[in-house]
């Protein structure tokens, strides 16, 4: 058996880092092995490698899509997230294409975590990174505008609208998607880390041995460094060092070669527990800034809409 798969959904800012550090810790700790699957529509390995095959296979399937959609670039891209030990993959991209993407490969485990639309919208106000790509915002004016007209009417969908209305809104479509058209994810609101073990625990009983997530090693950014994992393949390596030294040369020479090297190998980086006696420091996080999106009652819908679906999951009852 190649061990349980995990995959964790969840708009940006919600806890993901975080949720599969944890987990991978524990089973790595288990298994001595673990492969971490990183924004797998963004990225090839948890170092933020650029993953050509997966840009291409967000880009040609909707933010959202209908329960009955078979997207072939999707499913076709999905086929090489298969591992053959323990795996942790989480999607911030996710959220309108769960169906899609549980149905190809299966979980054991699959986690929906929701946070509040300010928080979210507050600690990604200093990002130095955008969730959407060039082309996104369009897709995402395209499906609002169907399937939550009142945004239109609000003014919320405009070409100029700011980053933290676009942010908010996409917020709004990716969990309403989540939450109203699937049944599969457990659904975890950030914070609540002890109902993210009690669902966890039938798959994962190791995590009763585990550090509580507090623990300043699973601070989110730490998915990026060499500790409290490090990797073990050669694989993720060679992308690594291919996408830092032809990217210095060239954009479109570093997408070809990355294009062909991911095909020799798995998606996502194999790893295990740092066993070193002074591994490298923790790095705290530094404060957000505060956000400018003031409270108003487009705002107040999103939110209490995305409350009501959060409050149906936990209860135990199926989305209205």
């Amino acid at each position: 058996m190649p061990g349980p798969r995990i995959h964790i959904y969840g708009f940006g800012r919600s806890g993901t880092k975080a949720v599969q550090l944890w987990l991978a810790f524990a089973l790595a700790r288990r298994a001595g092995r673990v492969c971490v699957q990183y924004e797998p529509l963004e990225y090839s390995t948890r170092k933020l490698v650029p993953s050509p095959a997966g840009r291409r296979a967000h880009q040609q399937t909707p933010i959202v899509c209908a329960p009955t959609d078979h997207v072939v670039a999707l499913e076709r891209f999905c086929k090489r997230l298969r591992s053959d030990i323990p795996t942790v993959c989480k999607f911030v991209r996710g959220n309108g294409r769960i169906r899609q993407i549980d149905t190809a490969l299966r979980p054991d485990l699959s986690i929906l975590l929701v946070r509040d639309v300010r928080a979210v919208v507050r600690s990604i106000a200093a990002a130095p990174w955008s969730l959407m790509g060039p082309s996104d915002w369009h897709r995402i004016v395209q499906q609002a505008r169907i399937r939550h007209p009142f945004l239109q009417d609000a003014g919320w969908l405009e070409q100029d609208s700011g980053r933290e209305v676009r942010n908010a809104v996409y917020w709004y479509l990716a969990n309403e998607a989540a939450l109203a058209s699937h049944r599969g994810p457990q659904v975890v609101r950030y914070g609540d880390w002890e109902h993210l073990r009690e669902i966890a625990l039938p798959v994962m009983p190791e995590l009763n041995e585990a550090p509580d997530l507090a623990d300043p090693r699973f601070a989110g950014d730490q998915i990026h460094r060499d500790n409290p994992l490090v990797d073990c393949d050669r694989h993720s390596r060679l992308l690594e060092t291919a996408s830092r030294r032809l990217g210095q040369v060239s954009a479109r020479l570093s997408e070809r070669a990355l294009t062909l090297l991911e095909r020799t190998g798995p998606v996502g980086s194999v790893c295990r527990i740092d066993s070193r006696k002074d591994p490298p420091a923790v790095v705290q996080r530094t404060a957000r800034s505060p956000t400018t999106l003031e409270s108003n009652p487009v705002l107040e819908r999103m939110q209490a809409e995305i409350d009501q679906l959060v409050d149906a999951r936990y209860g135990g009852l199926e989305a209205p």
